[in-house]
């Protein structure tokens, strides 16, 4: 009886560590994804240097731009695009073709 207490405890401390060590995985911070015509998230904050990735996960085309920095080109479902920013500051963009979708970036 002891040695299925202790086998039981045993899995049960591995199970409880697998749980914990699941949570600690941080998530892409310079990531946007584009669902339901709108940028996820619509606001990041990254350091001086970092590159940006705009993702479409939507059915729709979009394109990301910032007037006078940056403009992607029509992204189709599953097309990215990248975008190193250099500069503090605050930038704002959004979809050329669906100009109610906006985002931005503030660079630190």
């Amino acid at each position: 009886m002891k040695k299925v207490l202790i086998v039981l405890v045993i899995i049960m401390s591995f199970i409880v560590g697998c749980g914990q060590t699941t949570n600690t995985i941080p998530a892409e911070s310079n990531m946007i994804t584009i669902n339901n015509f709108a940028f996820e998230p619509s606001e990041i904050t990254v350091d001086k240097g970092t590159e940006v990735t705009w993702i479409n996960n939507d059915n729709a085309v979009h394109t990301v731009v910032s007037l006078g920095l940056f403009e992607s080109g029509t992204l189709n479902k599953g097309s990215e695009f990248k975008f190193a920013f250099n500069e503090p500051g605050e930038y704002n963009y959004n979809c050329g073709i669906h100009t109610s979708m906006t985002g931005k970036v503030i660079v630190r």
